[in-house]
């Protein structure tokens, strides 16, 4: 796993000047960029020759444009080993890597309404030290159902659990797809309304936003306010 932004300085002893051979590759790649140690390197050397490696160049979109080209010259030398690679990146570089390279890309979509629920299910299950694929076998077919028929469906499964358990739980899950509704209609933040991380964010916390007035921000500023009031009080 390689985060192109803490990478810079190995990109910048890079020119567009191609690798002379593979060894040179392998050089940089296990020394200057990963900064292995020389076991950590033979073993690296060893894997990526025999095509068992995998580098996940992360965040290509991050880095200056000044080491794009760069960085696709090194994506180009890795392409033609053994070896696999995979680049994330943000959809609007899609294009030109895909051409540059001229490889497969795939595109993440966002969450759908059922996603979306049964993701807040599992997230709620991991918090309340609950099996998940058991939480979301008996709850996920409830994410189009009204409230009373969810709540009554809460009470009915975890009847084995306490009353203030099994209340926390059905307001967790009220309070944050009441969120996720009212994100909804912000166009500041709509895009992450399908987002897990907006989704798991919003089951944790509770919130009081006025929906004029939201943005990205003002919810992560909220959240980190939050979670240290309670890191502190713990």
């Amino acid at each position: 796993f390689v985060d192109l932004k803490l990478h810079v300085d190995a990109l910048k002893t890079r020119n567009l000047t191609s690798f002379k051979n593979h060894q040179e590759l392998e050089r940089f790649l296990s020394t200057t960029l990963l900064n292995l140690n020389n076991i950590e390197s033979e073993i690296f050397i060893e894997l990526f020759q025999k095509g068992n490696a995998v580098l996940l160049w992360d965040g290509f979109d991050e880095i200056s444009p000044l080491y794009e080209a760069i960085m696709i010259d090194i994506a180009q030398s890795v392409k033609f080993s053994k070896s696999w690679q995979l680049i994330s990146t943000r959809p609007e570089y899609l294009l030109n890597l895909k051409e540059s390279l001229n490889v497969p890309a795939f595109k993440f979509y966002s969450l759908q309404e059922p996603d979306k629920f049964e993701f807040l299910i599992k997230f709620l299950a991991v918090q309340f030290g609950l099996n998940v694929e058991g939480m979301c076998e008996k709850f996920c077919p409830y994410f189009n159902a009204t409230r009373e028929e969810l709540k009554d469906a809460i009470d009915e499964e975890l009847l084995l659990h306490n009353a203030t358990t099994r209340e926390r739980f059905f307001n967790k899950i009220e309070s944050a797809q009441a969120f996720l509704t009212t994100i909804e209609f912000s166009n500041v933040v709509n895009e992450w309304n399908t987002n897990p991380l907006m989704i798991s964010i919003a089951s944790e916390i509770e919130y009081n936003f006025n929906a004029t007035n939201l943005n990205f921000y003002s919810i992560l500023n909220q959240y980190v306010k939050q979670k240290l009031e309670i890191s502190m009080e713990k």
